[in-house]
């Protein structure tokens, strides 16, 4: 049986249809016509209604999603790549991950990665007989021009005629992935990881729904300052008018309808006999807290994503909290040809860490712990699912049960290891200055 794993960037809980319910969502539309395809699927699949991501940003998240282990304390002190950088390869250097495990046990490994976090650099090519890091495939026409006055607008330029960085799309790559995973003898292990929901939400106008050419180009320039910032950065601007987050809205809308299409279409191409995997790295802010996009904070839109399994001929659905950690585990269940038991990867409370290790959020089936700095916060999520009052000081009982859940969970984390050389590749960091990391 061929497994696919599948990492969509950026998606968000409650955009998913089979998981927004009727509560108050960031936006309209958020039901089923956004993912009919996963949503149809989560019918017959293993649905995890409360999966947490381990970080709120790949960096912090998706190294631990491949080990199953979680990174030891102060993993990311600054914010310079190449420490960042040498600080994951040791993670996934130290640590069996999921590919390696399916290697061994006879599955042919692949993998196309759309984020420049995970990468040969970062050492994500560990286990994989095959490794594609899809989107940097330009650059010619940009060499031209680089350093002169045409420097900036040649470089977007280049990027959009090779579908590089964020203009890096799945329809660019999924010929080459479905003829590999096709022409490949044996069982076969493939990864993908898609950015299409990454900011800046670009996508070419098949694949849009609701955004217009003109909303969503408008949209990603007023709401993302690369245009006068320095390197390129596109962090978004927190002072965002009403107009443009509605656009911003509807074009991130679209790119989680392109990738539902893009589940659909494979399933449709490949055999029946495939265990397919669905989750995400972490999620995407529009205000709620005062913050866009994915910046290390740990509320519910940053941190609580879809899981699906489909394919092991269960159909529950789990609404004990899980961590995403647990997906390495998952795969290996999935490869083993285990009777998958969902429950065994859910926890009474998933742990979420910043990749500074400067905030730290515990999450049950009911409450949401939060400590950001010296700051502690409380949220009862069955009364305030938005996270809106801090009721720490009315349930001091429930505050002081969090606190040595937290400190239990610190006891248990890995001992940290001595840094390692990373390779500084200036390509990479553009790639993470363009998507707003550096």
């Amino acid at each position: 049986m061929d497994i696919v794993l599948v990492t969509a960037d950026s998606v968000r809980a409650d955009h998913c249809g089979w998981l927004s319910g009727e509560g108050e969502q960031s936006g309209p539309t958020t039901g089923p016509s956004i993912t009919p395809t996963l949503t149809a699927l989560a019918d017959e699949s293993v649905t995890y209604t409360s999966a947490i991501a381990p970080g709120p940003r790949t960096l912090s998240s998706v190294p631990v999603s491949h080990t199953g282990v979680p990174f030891a304390c102060n993993n990311f002190g600054t914010d310079e790549y190449d420490e960042r950088a040498a600080r994951i390869r040791s993670h996934v250097e130290r640590f069996e991950t999921l590919a390696e495990t399916l290697q061994d046990a006879g599955y042919a490994t692949l993998a196309f990665t759309a984020n420049p976090w995970t990468s040969t650099n970062t050492g994500f090519d560990v286990g994989f007989d095959e490794f594609r890091e899809v989107g940097r495939s330009g650059g010619e026409i940009w060499s031209r021009f680089q350093g002169t006055v045409a420097d900036k607008p040649a470089r977007l330029f280049d990027r959009w005629v090779h579908n590089d960085t964020w203009f890096c799309r799945w329809r660019t790559f999924y010929d080459d992935l479905l003829e590999r995973i096709g022409t490949t003898e044996g069982p076969v292990f493939a990864w993908v990881f898609l950015l299409e929901p990454h900011n800046p939400y670009l996508l070419p106008r098949s694949d849009r729904h609701e955004s217009s050419t003109l909303g969503m180009y408008s949209a990603v320039l007023r709401a993302n300052s690369f245009l006068g910032q320095v390197d390129g950065r596109t962090a978004v601007d927190t002072s965002i008018n009403e107009e443009t987050l509605a656009r911003l809205q509807r074009a991130y809308r679209d790119t989680i309808r392109s990738v539902d299409t893009f589940v659909d279409r494979l399933l449709s191409d490949l055999s029946d006999d495939v265990t397919l995997i669905f989750h995400s790295d972490h999620g995407e802010a529009f205000g709620e807290h005062g913050t866009y996009g994915h910046t290390p904070t740990l509320y519910e839109e940053n941190i609580h994503v879809p899981l699906l399994v489909y394919g092991t001929d269960r159909d529950d659905t789990v609404e004990s909290p899980v961590s995403t950690a647990e997906v390495a585990s998952i795969v290996r269940a999935c490869a083993r040809d285990d009777d998958l038991r969902p429950e065994a990867y859910t926890t009474d409370v998933a742990a979420a860490r910043t990749e500074a290790d400067d905030a730290i959020a515990l999450r049950s089936d009911r409450w949401k712990y939060l400590r950001m700095g010296d700051r502690e916060s409380l949220y009862d999520l069955r009364e305030d699912p938005m996270e809106r009052e801090d009721v720490s000081t009315e349930r001091p009982d429930v505050l002081a049960g969090f606190r040595e859940k937290r400190a239990e969970y610190e006891s248990e984390l890995p001992d940290s290891t001595s840094d390692r050389d990373a390779e500084g590749d200036d390509e990479v960091k553009e790639h993470l200055r363009s998507l707003g990391y550096l």
